[in-house]
């Protein structure tokens, strides 16, 4: 039987009764523990370069709350170390990247994140046994209460013929000492793996802070009350199985992938991986109620929160319930020897490793403490850590099942605002997983844009990728990002792509792009199924793939951090439905008409907001491309002089609206819920596009021009053209409408689309997909080169609301 892995088996993810978000407040007292020995490893140890960005990776994050206490932490003592140089400096940014296994819920993560954060958040899905980020492109590392997890169970464990065979346990505490061993040796595996992933991933002079629980000193597995612990879980699992509940082979080829090292195990594999100092290490301060007597039933709640997901991937979900209504009858049971043993305790240790730095001779440069009397020295501390500890927990004490608490920002800097669309805007996203009506299934239309394009990009980026430009920098990642990625797969097809043509290029100047490591962000709106995403990743991708949640409307990332944005079928999607048009009154609206009327006014206001919003996108990606940088825009729009009613596009949305007034002269749907929804969309025109661009100033247009029309061989098929729509808005219609008339609507929709037919024919196909090439253009403008005016500037400003107003 293979080994059990578990790169499939995260905490329970969500907020309900046994989620992880709800039940992890003894991992929380352990980060709230390590505050100031964080703050003082910041003060005393970091000295590393960075310019204006300093990036953190946190490993083994769930899905919260407890990762943005730790990044929170981390990024206060870095700003207490390198603190501003004046008032009206924007100071340090800060790219933090939140790491699980890609089938850990990150979407309740996304939907957590604190909305007033200072930081570009990022997602990173993946093993941390293996790499996970380009080299040298991290400042800051931590993980905490993650690295005794295995990375799979030790094969020897299930062989019959090995001594290691662990029949009738699932874990070691009362086991031979062959099976320990086995444990021992699969942990100094995965410990050698991890060090020596972190070690490519760190800059030299880079920190890790790392909380794990060790087994304590002169204590043998069997005496630690949480390893017996285990064994009364396996003991319920045996009772299940003399019950007939479950089968006996099931339960023998079970092994938890969990091991509690020694503190000298620990030390020793560190010392033997040599990229790292040893900069401190010492158990966490007890705090007097830490130190009580456990509740039990909050343990239980605690552990289940915890290894659910283990134990449902061997067993399946039915036993769930009844295992851990007999687990928890033993645990209590046995409860006065479990806190007889409460000396034996497993211990939180933290380690504080250096990445070792090389001097100009090659030797290994160790960095010494600097004692100092900095902030948080030993000199300055008004109090003692076990303090801190006792003041953190009794705050805890009632918050076992709260949400983090948003922390107010209040040091006047500019702030990345991640969530702008929260308030500022609205969230669609397609519909995800693999249904009927997936995205994932009908986005065949969008695959052949990419498609299409695919001659036109690298032609371009061979003509216009500098690989020679000093705004790329001297690291050898190049970083991608895909904005209105979706679940996928056509933004892999599309970064693909891109990977290929940059490689072509590299090839073509006789360099070597085995040296190139890329490193692609994939972006959509936080309600984005990035769960699905994740899962779908291709296996041998040749990057580090990364999630960004968040409008592309707004700053994503760091200033001037990318070197090539794409974006595919997204940019006529607006940031919100024009307010003016949300009332009801408005131009006689209670017709039930959009924007695709031939109203001139309801055209204009849609018209209006498009062009702020392609003035944000085009800004906010000014601000994130280095000089010199790429971005390929596929944009879904109309012909010159063309009118939207009057095209296929156009009559296929009215059609969707009449089906509406048809439900609601039935009296299935009010008439105020159809007045009040329109389809946040736009079409431009070849034209208007490149007078956006023009005035936005930050550009250079190197290449536009209409792609061939997609699928033009094909004869439309008005059912396939329904369940493409259904797949693209079916979430919008139903956050507005709710899910009671989403079946009867699209099959009315389906019957009108067959019945009006014509709207297929070639004289209505009046829509355009525009391939725009552009380049970030790298200097101050000279009086030659200056477009007529600068969106940044009071002139650019005028002219754009010039345009607004015509």
């Amino acid at each position: 039987m293979a080994c059990m892995s578990t790169e499939s088996c995260p905490m329970n993810g969500g907020n309900g009764q046994y989620s992880y978000t709800r039940n992890s407040s003894i991992q929380r007292w352990g980060v709230e523990a390590s505050k100031a020995l964080i703050g003082e490893a910041v003060w005393e140890k970091l000295d590393t370069n960075f310019s204006t960005l300093f990036n953190i990776a946190d490993l083994g994050c769930s899905v919260g709350p407890n990762t943005f206490i730790v990044v929170e932490n981390i990024i206060e003592s870095v700003k207490l170390k390198y603190p501003s140089p004046n008032p009206n400096s924007e100071g340090i940014e800060f790219q933090v990247f939140f790491n699980d296994l890609a089938s850990n819920d990150f979407n309740t993560l996304y939907r957590s994140l604190p909305r007033d954060r200072e930081y570009a958040a990022s997602i990173v899905p993946g093993s941390f046994h293996g790499r996970l980020f380009p080299k040298s492109s991290l400042h800051f590392i931590h993980s905490s209460y993650t690295l005794h997890w295995l990375s799979k169970v030790p094969k020897e464990l299930l062989d019959k013929n090995s001594p290691a065979w662990n029949k009738g346990r699932i874990s070691y505490g009362s086991a031979p000492n062959e099976v320990v061993q086995a444990y021992s040796a699969q942990f100094a595996k995965d410990m050698g793996s991890f060090l020596k992933a972190r070690a490519q991933e760190l800059v030299h002079g880079g920190l890790m802070a790392l909380i794990i629980p060790c087994l304590p000193v002169d204590t043998s597995p069997s005496e630690c009350p949480l390893i017996a612990v285990m064994d009364l879980l396996g003991d319920s699992l045996m009772d299940m199985a003399r019950m007939g509940l479950i089968s006996e082979a099931k339960v023998d080829s079970f092994n938890f992938p969990k091991y509690y090292p020694t503190q000298h195990e620990l030390k020793t594999l560190i010392e033997r991986n040599g990229y790292f100092s040893i900069d401190r290490t010492e158990p966490l301060a007890q705090s007097t109620t830490h130190a009580r007597d456990l509740n039990f039933q909050i343990f239980i709640s605690h552990t289940r929160a915890a290894w659910e997901g283990v134990i449902k991937m061997h067993f399946g979900s039915d036993i769930i319930d009844g295992l851990f209504d007999r687990f928890m009858k033993k645990v209590l049971k046995f409860s006065p020897l479990i806190s007889r043993h409460s000396s034996k305790q497993i211990a939180e240790i933290f380690v504080l490793l250096k990445r070792k730095a090389k001097s100009a001779n090659g030797e290994t440069k160790l960095y010494c403490m600097d004692s100092g009397d900095g902030p948080y020295s030993y000199a300055r501390c008004s109090c003692s850590q076990k303090d801190l500890v006792d003041a953190a927990t009794k705050e805890m004490e009632n918050e076992d099942s709260k949400m983090l608490q948003e922390k107010e920002m209040t040091n006047g800097k500019t702030k990345m605002l991640m969530d702008k669309e929260v308030s500022n805007g609205e969230s669609y996203h397609m519909n995800s997983g693999d249904g009927p009506y997936s995205y994932a299934k009908y986005s065949s239309y969008q695959k052949a844009i990419v498609d299409a394009a695919k001659k036109m990009l690298v032609e371009a980026i061979s003509d216009n990728l500098d690989i020679n430009n000093p705004s790329f920098g001297s690291s050898n990642t190049l970083r991608i990002a895909d904005m209105g990625c979706s679940i996928g797969p056509n933004a892999f097809i599309a970064v693909q792509n891109i990977v290929e043509a940059v490689t072509l290029k590299y090839q073509s100047m006789q360099q070597k792009p085995q040296a190139l490591e890329f490193h692609v962000f994939f972006n959509d709106h936080i309600a984005n199924d990035f769960n699905a995403l994740f899962r779908s990743l291709p296996p041998s991708r040749p990057y580090f793939a990364v999630g960004v949640p968040g409008s592309f409307h707004g700053r994503l990332f760091p200033k001037s951090s990318l070197h090539i944005v794409h974006s595919s079928y997204a940019l006529h999607w607006l940031s919100k439905v024009p307010k003016e048009v949300m009332e009801i009154n408005f131009l006689g609206l209670k017709n039930g008409r959009n924007y695709s009327t031939t109203d001139e006014e309801v055209l204009e206001v849609f018209s209006s907001q498009y062009k702020r919003d392609m003035q944000s996108f085009l800004t906010a990606r000014a601000q994130e491309l280095v000089g010199g940088g790429l971005m390929v825009l596929l944009v879904t729009g109309m012909q010159n002089g063309a009118i939207f009613s009057k095209t296929c596009s156009g009559m296929v949305f009215n059609l969707f609206g009449s089906c509406l007034m048809d439900m609601a002269n039935a009296g299935l749907v009010s008439n105020e819920k159809v007045y009040s929804f329109h389809f946040p969309l736009y079409y431009t025109t070849p034209k208007e596009l490149e007078a956006l661009i023009e005035t936005n100033g930050y550009f250079n247009i190197e290449r536009i021009e209409i792609l061939a029309r997609p699928l033009e061989h094909e004869l439309p098929d008005y059912r396939i053209c329904s369940f493409h729509l259904r797949a693209a808005m079916e979430g919008l219609v139903e956050e507005h409408f709710g899910k009671e008339i989403i079946e009867d609507l699209f099959e009315r929709y389906t019957n009108k689309l067959g019945e009006n037919s014509f709207i297929f024919d070639e004289e209505y196909r009046k829509e355009t997909h525009l391939f725009v090439f552009l380049r970030r253009k790298i200097t101050e403008y000279s009086s030659e080169e200056k477009p007529e005016a600068e969106i940044g500037s009071e002139e650019g400003k005028k002219t754009l609301n010039q345009q607004l107003d015509v």
